[in-house]
């Protein structure tokens, strides 16, 4: 039994698992941030971009070796079958190249994956009509090197558990049919070249479960402000970028809210950086705390964050920053609360055509706030609410 758990312990170690959560995340991606999950369709489209173009020019190239060993019938046959395999290649490559998303990644590395097996297929049953022996019959092994090819691949791609088997399984039981439908292949030969391709996917599956991990450790260090647990400026472009582009798609709303502390150089001056830093701290957790689930806190830049309401008009993002004026960002050192200057604005009623604007108005209006006397908020609708008027937000957002 004990031997069994160091065994278990080591390989999670292996991975970099650590806990239960991080198991899971190797398993699905159910629980990917929206940051984790851009990073990896856009690598998932980079190499399929790289393999589709690479087997876009080598699959018609090698016409020039077929015209030189095979027949006259055959080598234009498999010429024709490697024309038309280019040209699909060719066209996967072209569609990474549209806009990054999970999906599109997944359905082009699935037409990347069984176009190679179509392909070998339909090129086994040219080659088996005309007796070949010699140099023909080496070569026309190499055809049959394909399936190995194709699971060693996978290596290269982050997937999950889950997606990996989605891939592998079908691969393998087309690899069986291949083997056992054969005639003329002994058993032991078909055993072994099974045995073969169930090694190669075996480290096909940990290479890319490793990679997944470390791509997932890197974004998340990169993704998040340690002190405050927010998104840092990158990512939550990226994610702005992405809300962004998700509601213009699905015909939906996006609020955005600019938030500033007041007087927070003061904070720093008066009572050091520590102090500073422990406030900060602070408003991290309550901002986490109060936004709903699907929202992004993202810390702008020193004292700066905003939050990213999806599919949330401004009365909608209200209700969320009345929750959090009446719970409050904190105190000072010396007990006097902390606030914040906010400005807000969302996607239809502002009429914005990119983030960028609908990021630089929420700024404007959180300068008006300041200007205005600071703790307040500024929206869409203007209104407009003071810090010390909790009860009157509670009103105005029931």
């Amino acid at each position: 039994m004990n031997f069994v758990t160091n065994s278990l312990k080591s390989i999670c170690t292996a991975f970099g698992v650590h806990t239960w959560e991080q198991a899971y995340e190797l398993l699905c991606g159910n629980r990917h941030t929206l940051s984790i999950q851009q990073h990896r369709a856009e690598l998932l489209l980079n190499r399929i971009f790289f393999f589709s173009s690479t087997f876009a020019v080598l699959t018609p190239a090698w016409i020039l070796v077929d015209g030189l060993i095979f027949p006259w019938p055959l080598w234009v046959e498999l010429a024709v079958l490697r024309i038309l395999a280019g040209v699909v290649f060719l066209a996967i490559a072209w569609q990474t190249r549209r806009d990054a998303s999970l999906m599109r990644a997944r359905i082009l590395l699935i037409t990347l994956l069984f176009l190679p097996y179509l392909f070998y297929f339909v090129a086994d049953f040219m080659l088996s009509r005309y007796g070949l022996t010699g140099i023909q019959s080496a070569t026309a092994d190499i055809y049959r090197l394909l399936p190995f090819v194709i699971i060693a691949g996978l290596s290269l791609f982050p997937l999950t558990l889950i997606e990996f088997g989605f891939y592998a399984l079908p691969l393998l039981a087309l690899t069986l049919y291949s083997v056992f439908a054969t005639n003329g292949v002994e058993f032991n030969t078909a055993v072994s070249t099974v045995w073969l391709f169930l090694l190669i996917l075996g480290v096909s599956l940990i290479s890319s479960l490793n990679q997944l991990r470390y791509m997932i450790s890197l974004t998340s260090q990169a993704a998040y402000d340690v002190l405050t647990g927010a998104l840092t400026r990158r990512a939550g472009i990226e994610a702005m970028e992405l809300q962004f582009r998700l509601a213009k798609i699905r015909g939906e709303n996006l609020a955005v809210a600019f938030l500033d502390l007041d007087h927070f150089k003061s904070l720093n001056d008066t009572f050091g950086h520590q102090a500073g830093d422990m406030a900060l701290r602070g408003v991290g957790d309550r901002l986490q705390e109060t936004v709903r689930k699907i929202d992004t806190v993202v810390r702008w830049g020193g004292e700066e964050f905003i939050l990213i309401f999806p599919g949330a008009s401004c009365a909608e993002a209200r209700v969320v920053l009345g929750r959090l004026i009446q719970a409050g960002l904190g105190h000072r050192p010396n007990g006097e609360p902390l606030t914040a200057s906010i400005g807000v604005a969302e996607l239809r009623l502002d009429k914005i055509r990119h983030w960028k604007e609908l990021l630089a108005l929420a700024d404007s209006r959180m300068y008006r706030a300041k200007d205005a006397g600071r703790a307040r908020c500024l929206d869409s609708h203007d209104h407009e609410l003071a810090w010390h008027d909790q009860t009157d937000w509670a009103l105005d957002t029931a």
